[in-house]
């Protein structure tokens, strides 16, 4: 329903957003001091962009313009909201800051990062250091430059929620439970939390650490489960680990790499009924009509009916 209310929002947002910004005098004399000439007249003037990415009342608003060009975007934010009855946190205090090298932000439960070239931790870095596979071995160039490319990973605070998610799962309480159902039970919790967030190559990188946690909470809790179990370490062995992973029957503790996003489960696109799209008052009436139109007349046409009413 948020994303109804918001519709139009980028739109609204160009109007009052100019469509030319001059670059800054500190960054025209470097470029100038780097080349010994003088900047052109389209090198000064930039084209401005803008774009508005939301989910539900989540708002990030990405451009590349004057930081004081930002300032109006955010006042034409707060009066679009304020037509429809929402508003901003703290709307009289401006929320933009120019994203250089060595910032940070996060949105929807991700860090996007932009490391500083400059910064000698690069080179140690998890995601920046070098790492030689038969992609980088055929680039000659794999400066701090070229390894500090934007970054996007899982917020911190969200890899330790579903950490602490995994841990409630397989405690002292969970020897109730057969290997079987707990199996299961942890790999519904992680597709949940893998088709959701394992999209980049660095993410996947970051959540191999739960492997591991996963594997070192198994294997106790099999260790409770049978501790009156004779040679209990020879028959977990032979019962429950196939290949280096536990199981039992037929199902099988998944690993992350296991997990692709969304091949677990088949994508279901939910939009609202047509009731409700017609009681909502932002809703374009004559827009609506016209797509409600074109549906019927598809309907009318389509060769899969049958002679059958699909209205």
């Amino acid at each position: 329903m948020c994303n109804i209310v918001l519709d139009g929002l980028n739109d609204y947002l160009l109007i009052s957003f100019p469509k030319v910004f001059k670059i800054n005098d500190k960054a025209r004399a470097l470029v100038e001091s780097k080349t010994n000439k003088p900047l052109t007249r389209n090198v000064i003037d930039q084209k401005t962009r803008l774009y508005a990415v939301r989910y539900a009342d989540d708002i990030l608003i990405l451009a590349k313009c004057n930081l004081e060009d930002l300032k109006l975007v955010q006042k034409a934010l707060v009066e679009f909201l304020k037509e429809r009855g929402l508003t901003i946190n703290d709307p009289d205090t401006f929320q933009g800051y120019t994203f250089n090298s060595g910032a940070k932000f996060n949105y929807l439960g991700f860090t996007f990062i932009l490391p500083n070239p400059k910064n000698p931790r690069v080179d140690s870095g998890k995601y920046t250091k070098k790492q030689y596979n038969p992609i980088t071995t055929s680039l000659t160039n794999l400066t701090r430059y070229t390894r500090s490319r934007l970054l996007v990973l899982i917020e911190n605070q969200c890899m330790q929620r579903f950490k602490d998610k995994i841990k409630k799962q397989i405690n002292g309480k969970s020897t109730t439970l057969s290997v079987k159902t707990l199996i299961d039970k942890v790999n519904l919790l992680l597709r949940g939390f893998l088709n959701y967030y394992n999209l980049t190559s660095d993410i996947s990188k970051q959540v191999n650490q739960i492997n591991d946690l996963i594997h070192k909470l198994f294997y106790k809790f099999l260790l409770r489960k049978f501790s009156s179990t004779p040679k209990i370490y020879t028959m977990i062995k032979e019962r429950f680990i196939k290949d280096g992973t536990f199981c039992s029957e037929n199902s099988t503790l998944l690993k992350v790499h296991q997990i692709k996003p969304h091949k677990s489960r088949s994508l279901i696109i939910l939009s609202p009924n047509d009731d409700m799209l017609r009681s909502n008052i932002y809703v374009d009436k004559e827009v609506y009509a016209k797509k409600e139109t074109s549906n019927k007349e598809l309907l009318a046409f389509s060769n899969l009916n049958y002679g059958r009413d699909l209205n």
